[in-house]
């Protein structure tokens, strides 16, 4: 789509370097036109926007990524929680938006922040749907089942 030499600048440039200090684009640093479409792909990369932004190191035993000998050792012994096989897969293959891929990521994982997966948490003690106040407030109702987002 681009011809030609890049710039040095270009060639090293990151995409953080196309934001301004208030999340703004700036597609006029390039000495290129970048077409629409690659624009709006670019834009709905989800960014993180506080903290260094750094990758750290998680432990993938344990609900809070830090590590502990209790994990480590249930680990050892066999004893760690086997959970079910992911059976999302098919959700990377989609070609759409990545904020949409990674909600339905989230949606296989049971880790949007409905009510009933905050009381499961132990977060909140009422796990019912604050719109119908008929039945408990998971995914598939939030999404779904309930009447009132059903009418929304």
């Amino acid at each position: 789509m681009i011809e030609g030499p890049l710039t040095q600048r270009e060639v090293d440039m990151k995409l953080s370097e196309l934001l301004d200090h208030v999340q703004e684009w700036k597609w006029e640093v390039l000495s290129f036109e970048l077409p629409s479409c690659i624009k709006d792909r670019i834009k709905a990369i989800p960014r993180q926007q506080v903290g260094s932004g750094e990758d750290v190191i998680m432990w993938k035993f344990s609900k809070d990524g830090e590590f502990t000998t209790k994990s480590a050792y249930a680990l050892l012994n066999g004893t760690q929680q086997n959970s079910l096989p992911f059976l999302g897969q098919w959700i990377w293959k989609i070609d759409t938006l990545p904020r949409i891929v990674s909600f339905l990521w989230l949606c296989m994982h049971n880790s949007l922040p409905v009510r009933a997966e905050l009381t499961l948490r132990g977060i909140t003690t009422n796990s019912c749907c604050p719109l119908c106040n008929r039945f408990p407030e998971t995914i598939s109702h939030m999404l779904r089942d309930c009447v009132v987002a059903k009418n929304f």
